[in-house]
């Protein structure tokens, strides 16, 4: 959640304030994410104390880590969409 609040500190998207009010709920300290820039329509990426973090989309964490997702992670996602939820995936290298 501290990462995640971290790389959408300055975005409006409703998501983003999903995060960031969650954050403030739950007593979550973060910093404003360096270089952070936006991947149109999949997410963003930005630098924590130096180390490269993204955040985005089910489809921006497949462009990110290729056939690595487990099937099980891959069916709870797609069975958590299916059902109207929305992922958010975070990730660094």
């Amino acid at each position: 959640m501290k990462i995640a609040a971290s790389l959408e500190i300055n975005s409006d998207h409703p998501l983003a304030r999903a995060i960031k009010n969650k954050a403030k709920a739950e007593d979550i300290t973060y910093q404003t994410a360096e270089e952070f820039q936006i991947i149109k329509g999949k997410g963003g990426e930005g630098y924590i104390n130096g180390e490269l973090f993204w955040i985005g989309s089910h489809r921006f964490l497949h462009e990110k880590i290729g056939n690595n997702e487990s099937i099980e992670v891959h069916k709870q996602i797609i069975e958590l969409e299916s059902s109207g939820h929305s992922i958010v995936a975070v990730g660094s290298n």
